[in-house]
């Protein structure tokens, strides 16, 4: 159950809470210890310590093999690490499954470096890892010198800290101290239900879980709305006077699930701000994802076998694309996005699809064509669709948060 709910986190947001943080990290600090029961995938002899990596680059990934954003970088870090396979640089990998499960997933999909078994989550905890994936960097002398994510990690970082310049890749924020009750010095039970909204306190976006908590960090008003009312972007409209300041969200609900916890947040958050959210039905201009009849053949071939939902992942930019393990549902959802148009998942294919494609932005129908040549269609059709209006509510004042 809790790889379940962890795994659909992960594929719904991104990025997943894995883990409580240890003690706070100092850049250019020592690097902790590194607990690792066992090594996979590395030389005869390696051994992750400290002591055997001097003069060694260490990129420390923290990963897993359920988590959609994790695998979908890890074409990224192997490209990288290619280009540097003569210089004194080196990846270690490091999840907190069990190596059968781990060794599974890297004969489908290697990994160009060590892949490392954490000692019971003990590696997770030292380095503060609360999200994954999360990429740490240590310089040859065993300091901490970088601390963001795999994508944040290109050639031009790499080529900075090889030359002896700072990256300014330092996104480690420490974790907060627990507030202890006045009277009997005791740490606070936790909140049995509640929603707490505060103003942004910065550009980080982030997203988590625990126990029965749930929270969004930073996030715009409008993909806010979203992720609560599971509707997606295009589709909702905030009218003025409202501003569609970020905002951070936490969620309590003890025993409730993710979509109880929604639901909660629903009810609380117009009446914090004094807002009216309501669904309207509008008869829009719309694309349908379809599939070319004599490529469906082709595609149910291609889908992904049981148990890939809980990897998919995505990322375009500009004009191109790519999606790992995702399910059509989703590959739509992505379309609309760059459409700016409603676009509905007419395939009727069941499983998941790694797909890339390039088109020319700003081209609906270069995109088209793109499609096309992997057995997809875009049709153009009027649909009704369901839309999300935020506005001002009747005889309030609008405040802010």
């Amino acid at each position: 159950m809790r790889r379940t709910v962890e795994a659909l986190l992960c594929a719904l947001l991104g990025v997943v809470q894995v883990a409580p943080a240890g003690e706070p990290l100092r850049k250019g600090a020592p690097a902790p210890p590194l607990k690792i029961a066992r090594l996979l995938n590395a030389p005869p002899g390696a051994k992750a310590d400290w002591a055997a990596l001097q003069g060694k680059w260490v990129v420390l990934e923290f990963w897993a093999t359920w988590c959609g954003p994790c695998v979908a970088a890890v074409p990224h870090l192997n490209t990288l690490m290619d280009q540097y396979k003569d210089r004194p640089v080196v990846l270690i990998a490091i999840t907190k499954e069990k190596p059968e499960t781990v060794k599974k997933f890297i004969a489908q999909r290697p990994i160009h470096g060590w892949v490392a078994i954490d000692d019971g989550g003990a590696t997770f905890e030292a380095y503060g890892v609360r999200s994954i994936p999360t990429t740490i960097i240590v310089d040859p002398q065993g300091r901490l010198v970088a601390y963001s994510g795999p994508r944040k990690l290109t050639k031009a970082v790499m080529d900075d800290l090889l030359a002896g310049r700072d990256p300014q890749l330092w996104w480690y924020v420490p974790p907060a101290a627990a507030k202890p009750d006045r009277q009997q010095d005791k740490p606070l039970p936790a909140p049995v239900a509640g929603v707490l909204i505060r103003p942004a306190d910065g550009e980080t976006v982030e997203y988590g879980q625990a126990i029965g908590k749930w929270w969004y960090r930073n996030l715009p008003l409008r993909e806010l709305i979203a992720r609560l009312w599971e509707v997606r972007e295009t589709r909702i409209e905030i009218r003025d006077p409202i501003a569609p300041d970020p905002l951070s969200i936490e969620i309590h609900l003890k025993g409730g699930s993710p979509q109880e916890g929604r639901e909660l947040a629903r009810e609380v958050l117009p009446r914090l701000r004094n807002v009216r959210v309501r669904q309207v039905q509008r008869r829009v201009e719309a694309y349908r994802l379809t599939v070319l009849p004599e490529a469906r053949s082709r595609l149910e071939a291609a889908a992904l076998g049981e148990g890939a939902g809980a990897l998919y992942s995505s990322w375009s930019s500009g004009g191109s694309a790519e999606f790992v393990s995702a399910p059509m549902e989703h590959i739509a959802r992505v379309l609309e996005r760059i459409l700016k148009r409603p676009v509905v998942d007419a395939t009727g294919l069941d499983g998941h699809f790694d797909l890339k494609f390039e088109w020319t932005p700003g081209d609906p129908e270069s995109l088209r064509q793109a499609l096309r040549k992997l057995g997809l269609d875009l049709v153009p059709t009027r649909k009704a669709v369901p839309f999300i209006v935020v506005e001002q509510a009747p005889g309030r004042v609008l405040t802010r948060p």
